[in-house]
């Protein structure tokens, strides 16, 4: 993995302490929609794909902005969280 760049699960996600301490201000998530109003006060920039987990989501059409959206964390030289919803296959 790249210096800042953080993968946890939907616990990590919403733990504002933790983001706080390991200086996480950008969360990815990979999940339905209704998880976009839990994400923490302390980010500052969160980008939401909304995906299920079944064999046919199609994550390759998003694969551009989430690389988008980590390379900007990182050229702000800000950390970020990647997770997914529990079950989801990330490969």
């Amino acid at each position: 993995m790249l210096p800042g760049v953080f993968i946890g699960d939907a616990a990590d996600a919403r733990d504002a302490k933790l983001l706080t301490e390991a200086g996480i201000t950008r969360i990815l998530t990979v999940h339905t929609e209704s998880f976009a109003t839990c994400f923490p006060s302390t980010t500052t920039h969160n980008l939401l794909v909304c995906a299920t987990d079944e064999e046919d989501t199609d994550l390759l059409s998003q694969l551009q902005t989430c690389i988008d959206f980590i390379a900007a964390a990182l050229e702000a030289e800000t950390n970020v969280l990647v997770h997914w919803c529990v079950g989801c296959r990330p490969g």
